[in-house]
């Protein structure tokens, strides 16, 4: 006997083991008819699903745009007449936007 049971036999309550509730539980569950069995473990099988790949959708960062890649920019002179040299520039992707005169611009790599 664990200290529980010690406790409950020396007070004189009904103690109730946790194979007792475990079995109340099983009741519980045969009083549940069959299709509602099937449409319980339904709904937890597309809950599971949907959780799944919403989280799979956010750690990898699925996007609806394409890539851009990479352009190559020739040796130039910057802004405060230093010398650069030649190197790749990564674009970037830039969401739909107003123009300077109010039109609409759509999404496209910058």
């Amino acid at each position: 006997m664990d200290r529980d049971d010690n406790i409950a036999a020396a007070e004189g309550k009904n103690f109730t083991s946790s194979l007792a509730i475990k079995h109340n539980n099983d009741k519980v569950n045969q009083h549940l008819s069959p299709p509602k069995k099937q449409e319980l473990k339904m709904k937890t099988i597309v809950f599971a699903l949907g959780l799944a790949l919403m989280t799979l959708f956010v750690t990898v960062g699925a996007n609806a745009h394409p890539r851009c890649g990479k352009v190559y920019v020739p040796g130039h002179y910057g802004p405060h007449h230093k010398w650069i040299p030649a190197h790749y520039r990564y674009r970037r992707w830039v969401p739909a936007h107003r123009g300077p005169h109010g039109r609409m611009i759509p999404g496209h790599c910058a």
